[in-house]
């Protein structure tokens, strides 16, 4: 079985209090854990240890994250939240355009996408909404005078 907790990885906890929320795979620390950074919550410098049982894997990498921890250099929160927030737009948009390219979702043929862990679609494994955000994008603005 391939090796999917690797470093740059697009992960979400399936367990504890944050269940739900987005992180990159900063390090493999055993073999059922891994570091986990989202440069906010999570930053760099004290990232979190959770179990792999835990962890939902999606099929997106960030290379400059991972190329940076294979090379040693030093990644930075900022690198992180910026390299989350263009993989969850990624993902979101179904897995479109590596590097502006076609869909890439699980195509051995292309060097630049990472395998496909499992049935990834995207409507099923989405966040959960929480009420507040539902009752925000359920009501329609009222523009005056229109």
């Amino acid at each position: 079985m391939p090796d999917y907790f690797h470093p740059g990885r697009l992960v979400s906890s399936t367990a504890g209090r944050d269940r739900g929320k987005f992180y990159l795979i900063l390090q493999r620390v055993s073999e059922t854990r891994v570091h986990l950074v989202n440069g906010a919550e999570r930053k760099v410098g004290a990232p979190k240890l959770k179990n792999i049982k835990h962890l939902k894997v999606y099929p997106l990498v960030a290379r400059e994250i991972a190329e940076k921890v294979a090379s040693g250099q030093r990644v930075t929160d900022l690198e992180v939240r910026r390299a989350l927030q263009e993989l969850l737009a990624r993902y979101e948009d179904g897995g479109q355009s590596c590097s502006g390219k076609a869909p890439c979702e699980g195509d051995p043929a292309r060097q630049d996408c990472p395998p496909v862990a499992g049935d990834l679609a995207p409507e099923e494994h989405r966040a959960k909404e929480t009420p507040a955000q539902k009752n925000c994008s359920s009501k329609e603005e009222s523009v005056p005078g229109g």
